[in-house]
């Protein structure tokens, strides 16, 4: 089954155009969804060390995009091609620092790619 067909509406309704430049200078505009309000990072894991005993959840919001791997091809780019670039997202620049890939029912080069951002300073860069 071709799973774009459901993408595709999602990023028609929910997406925008971003305007990115990679670290090499190369720029683009990409499709995305905008999540740079933030979505939550969970980290879970086990202290033996701490005075409660079991398992520590602790979490934070980070702020981020999605966007198709299969735009990403389109437009000449790999996964790893966005980090360290910036990406103008409903007029604020950000720095992408990091990614998952989030993937799809086809597997990874089917499905997103969710990029976490920091703020970017203009003196700075």
């Amino acid at each position: 089954m071709d799973f774009s067909i459901l993408y595709g509406p999602a990023y028609s309704v929910f997406g925008v155009d971003a305007e990115l430049t990679t670290a090499a200078g190369v720029t683009k505009t990409l499709r995305v969804i905008d999540k740079t309000k933030g979505v939550e990072i969970a980290f879970e894991g086990h202290s033996e060390n701490s005075r409660v005993t079991g398992r520590t959840n602790i979490g934070t919001l980070r702020a981020a995009f999605d966007v198709l791997a299969s735009n990403l091809s389109e437009n000449g780019l790999g996964t790893a091609d966005l980090l360290n670039g910036l990406i103008v997202i409903n007029g604020q620049t950000w720095e992408i620092k990091n990614l998952i890939p989030i993937g799809g029912p086809n597997g990874e080069t089917g499905g997103e790619i969710r990029y976490f951002l920091l703020t970017h300073n203009e003196g700075s860069a």
